[in-house]
């Protein structure tokens, strides 16, 4: 089972979202720090400096985090039931599939490329 680093290490999270709650919200979607890092745009150890309590988490990072969130994983409808969905072929010209993914699954819809 995986584990996030939200709960990992609670305590020091809990702490984090009283000053950052998209930081700690975030850290219930990555379980290795340095993923986190790179979604966030940084490239070195943050998430383990916060965690550690040996720096603060800035107001770019919290406003990063936000984004990253509303991006990623909030009001995104869950897919349907493959017993209730319907097979749809979109074509797409090129250099749009990723947006074109991007739309479809915030209307609850999953896409493959075949």
């Amino acid at each position: 089972m995986t584990v996030s680093l939200y709960e990992v290490h609670r305590e020091e999270f809990e702490k984090i979202a009283e000053k950052a709650p998209s930081v700690a919200e975030m850290a219930k979607h990555f379980t290795e720090p340095r993923k986190m890092d790179r979604a966030l745009g940084y490239s070195g150890s943050a998430v383990l400096h916060w965690i550690s309590g040996r720096s603060g988490i800035s107001s770019q990072s919290e406003r990063a985090a936000k984004a990253w969130l509303i991006e990623n994983v909030r009001n995104i409808p869950k897919a349907a039931k493959p017993d209730e969905a319907e097979l749809l072929l979109v074509t797409c010209p090129p250099g749009v599939a990723a947006k074109a993914v991007r739309v479809l699954a915030v209307l609850g819809c999953e896409a493959v490329e075949v």
